[in-house]
């Protein structure tokens, strides 16, 4: 592990990976319902959460393995507001007084994963959606309001535009798409 290496603690490596590979293991037993066909926002759980998409950015498995694809899907399916943007996860007994709005940097993970999976089209559609929501300026907002599709939250936004430009970046390789200038 480099990490090990940088940190000078190269005695470390091999006690990181055992713990690196018992999460591995974890995630992919617990986190997984097979009544559900995806994996859960928590272990031995039954809802989806939009983080869940990391788990093919990151590359903890292919964007192509049979149960991300499922993930990916039962995510689209469970998640997708009115405004055809994402929410982060169904709000039943999240604790919080009030709805949220659909999170642009959750769909343009959904995006990349879209572009990743051979869905070029669907993710382009979905790409050019959540752009519309951009100001005069070109900057994003955190959150829109599902049926209305005003803009909410923190303005402008890091992570959608982070989310963006990833978003982008998949699909100028995988889709081979121009992105617009």
């Amino acid at each position: 592990m480099q990490l090990a290496d940088w940190l000078g603690r190269p005695g470390r490596a091999a006690d990181w990976a055992v713990t690196r590979n018992e999460i591995r293991e974890a995630i992919l037993v617990a986190g997984w319902n097979d009544e559900l066909g995806s994996f859960t926002q928590c272990f031995h759980g039954s809802t989806v959460d939009a983080s869940l998409l990391m788990l093919a950015i990151t590359g903890f498995l292919p964007v192509d393995d049979p149960k991300m694809l499922a993930t990916i899907d039962r995510v689209a399916a469970d998640l997708t507001a009115p405004c055809e943007l994402l929410y982060r996860y169904t709000f039943e007994d999240d604790g919080i007084e009030g709805g949220e709005g659909a999170f642009l940097s959750c769909t343009y993970w959904l995006v990349a994963c879209l572009a990743g999976s051979g869905q070029p089209q669907r993710a382009t559609q979905l790409f050019e959606r959540a752009n519309a929501y951009a100001n005069d300026l070109g900057l994003l907002a955190e959150q829109a309001e599902p049926v209305t599709g005003e803009l909410m939250g923190n303005f402008p936004h890091a992570f959608s535009h982070v989310g963006l430009v990833n978003a982008a970046w998949v699909l100028a390789r995988t889709a081979q798409i121009p992105i617009p200038r």
